[in-house]
């Protein structure tokens, strides 16, 4: 009993002085999410989903050339998980033939997709961080780490992840896999690059593209929710609930410096899905055949 409790207090001083060293840090201060949600259009493409977080069309978008992406092609959400009987019916309307869900096994064993009738359930789980223990404590002993994480999780899914998102451009060139549903946990990190990286392909501009992404900020109580246990875990550690707002917005910043990379590693977004995705020129064609008008 004397070492159990001569245990007890040796580890009580340890995560009492973590705290003290964590709460003595100078943390950066964010703004409030809806300050990084930019318009570029009047086209609504939110589909007003109360039981499905972040849906909308990433269709209606001007490209450089002149033409527009087809609207009704491809949805991006959140995860399917808690579609309410009341609008299955809806999202059952929009003819969705193909759900690509990138989560892991982990994920959707705590919530899978109520998949819309008649649709195909396609699991494609993308890049996650690999060491979470080694992670942690730099999100709570490096006091910028949060900035920069997400833009190195990007780019770990941009340069390792080739296979997957080439057969997820794939079979969206297929007309019978359209319209197609892509999402994630939360439509912001995962489903936000692949979708990013298609409508560069397609031509929209780069601007229109991050506006995209922003987007997903009207979600950010959603995604907060989410992040519950994690936020709470934090917090016990000592670390503000603003600390980890990084991981929670979606800031055009982060995706600006993905599409950065992009450019300067594989020269454009054309080359890296001819020559990174090895994408052939018929499967090109026809990409673009089924989403440009």
């Amino acid at each position: 009993m004397g070492l159990l409790l001569r245990s007890l207090i040796i580890g009580g001083t340890l995560i009492g002085a973590w705290r003290l060293v964590v709460r003595l840090q100078t943390r950066p201060t964010y703004p409030p999410a809806g300050t990084y949600i930019h318009y570029v259009d009047a086209v609504d493409r939110s589909l007003g989903f109360a039981s499905v977080a972040n849906l909308r069309d990433i269709g209606g978008y001007r490209t450089a050339d002149g033409r527009t992406v087809r609207m009704g092609r491809l949805y991006r959400a959140a995860s399917l998980a808690y579609v309410s009987d009341e609008e299955q019916a809806r999202l059952a309307a929009l003819g969705i033939r193909l759900v690509c869900d990138l989560r892991s096994e982990h994920e959707i064993a705590g919530a899978p997709d109520k998949t819309p009738p008649g649709a195909e359930y396609w699991h494609l789980p993308m890049l996650q961080v690999a060491d979470r223990w080694r992670e942690a404590a730099r999100m709570i002993f490096v006091p910028h780490y949060l900035d920069s994480l997400l833009v190195r999780v990007y780019i770990q899914m941009i340069d390792h992840q080739h296979e997957r998102l080439a057969s997820i451009y794939r079979r969206l060139g297929q007309p019978e896999a359209l319209p197609a549903l892509v999402h994630c946990t939360a439509g912001k990190d995962r489903t936000g690059v692949t979708v990013a990286l298609l409508l560069r392909f397609l031509g929209v501009p780069r601007e229109a593209v991050l506006a995209d992404y922003s987007q997903t900020n009207h979600a950010y109580d959603y995604i907060q929710n989410l992040s519950t246990d994690l936020i709470r875990s934090l917090e016990r550690l000592g670390l503000r609930r603003q600390d980890i707002m990084p991981l929670l917005l979606a800031n055009p910043a982060t995706l600006a410096a993905a599409l950065d990379h992009v450019e300067a590693r594989y020269g454009s977004v054309d080359a890296y899905f001819s020559d990174a995705l090895r994408l052939a020129p018929a499967e090109i064609d026809a990409l673009r055949s089924q989403f440009l008008a």
